[in-house]
Order: C-alpha cells, then sequence, then structure tokens
C-alpha cells in the first residue's frame, strides 16, 4: 500500500499502454428525481419503504439507493460498451521525464506535484495524435494519479495501480432518463504493452 502522505511521489510507469475490455465497476446508485404534491409526501415513503435514502426539499428532490451487484445484466453490457467503445484504435505512451517532480500542493491530507514529461495519445485511425509535457500527480492508497493536461483543458486522468504496471481510466457513466438513471463509478485497464 502507498503512504497517503508520501514526501516523494512514485515514479510514473513508462512504456505504451492500449486499452482493454477490463472494466472495474466501483460503485452503482440507482437515483430517482420525486416531485411531491403534497407536504406529507407519500411518493417519498414508497421510495425510503424500497431502501433509498432521499433528500429534504419541500416539493422535489432525488432519491438515490446502492444498486452494486443488482444491475439487470443488460445494464451491464451497455455500461461497458459506453466506456470501452469510444477508445478503441487508442495508444498510450509515457516516455522519460524531462525534470524531476515538482511538489506545487503541500498540505497534511493532500500533496500534489507537477513534471515536465511527454505523454502521448494517438489514433491512427481517427487521425487523432496530441502530445503533453505537463503532467500533475498525486498520490493515495489506490496508486498514483496522473492527469495529462492539453493546454489549459484537463484531457485524460489515469490511476497507476499500486503494483506500478497497468493504467485504469476512472469514468463517471449516468444510464437511463434524467429524472431516473443508474450511475456508475467505473474504471477502464490500460495494459502496458
Amino acid at each position: 500500500m502507498l503512504a497517503l502522505f508520501s514526501a516523494v511521489v512514485a515514479p510514473v510507469v513508462l512504456g505504451i499502454f492500449l486499452p482493454t475490455t477490463d472494466l472495474k465497476i466501483d460503485s452503482q446508485k440507482d437515483y430517482v428525481q420525486v416531485t411531491c404534491e403534497s407536504p406529507d409526501c407519500p411518493e417519498k415513503k414508497i421510495y425510503t419503504d424500497q431502501g433509498y435514502t432521499c433528500g429534504t426539499d419541500e416539493n422535489q428532490f432525488w432519491c438515490s439507493k446502492d444498486v452494486m451487484g443488482f444491475v439487470a445484466p443488460g445494464v451491464l453490457e451497455s455500461l461497458k460498451t459506453t466506456v470501452i467503445s469510444p477508445w478503441i484504435g487508442y495508444q498510450l505512451e509515457i516516455y522519460e521525464p524531462r525534470s524531476a517532480p515538482e511538489l506545487t500542493f503541500n498540505s497534511s491530507f493532500y500533496k500534489q506535484w507537477q513534471v515536465d514529461q511527454k505523454v502521448w495519445l494517438s489514433n491512427e485511425a481517427k487521425n487523432i495524435s496530441r502530445i503533453t509535457y505537463d503532467l500533475v500527480l498525486s498520490q493515495n492508497s489506490e496508486g498514483v494519479h496522473i492527469s495529462f493536461h492539453y493546454g489549459d483543458l484537463l484531457d485524460m486522468s489515469m490511476i497507476q495501480d499500486s503494483k506500478g504496471r497497468d493504467l485504469w481510466r476512472p469514468e463517471i457513466v449516468e444510464q437511463g432518463s434524467p429524472t431516473h438513471f443508474i450511475k456508475s463509478t467505473v474504471r477502464l485497464r490500460w495494459a502496458k504493452q
């Protein structure tokens, strides 16, 4: 396990990474928007009786329930397609750093470093080629969090696993309607070649 308050960030693993079909689901919640017509709000009671936790607004609020492991198979297949499909054909290459990581934020609960290091994200079929030299790193028990910046735009974020081998791209996906949806927090594995 990596130390949360490490004085020096672990080195970023170098090499070429390709997206896989390996998806970790960290959490899934069912959200439903409830509108009440009366002060006693029987609609809210229907959801709380089913195990939902509901907000405390006068006539409109959100109820949520952890559904990790209880989502229908079709939802899981749709989730995989949604997360994996956009990355087919991409390649990520991380080169040797051109400078030592510089501590840019230091507090008792969080540390952040910036490093001059070339990262190339490409997809030949889509004629995409982006190069950056601006990495922002932070570290916790999950591993090293790597943010790739292209100009002022944060374009991509990865988590280097604590074994220092593969990268995981976190993503939040909402499936359903604007008033009733499943919100999944997932990670897609990018394997070192």
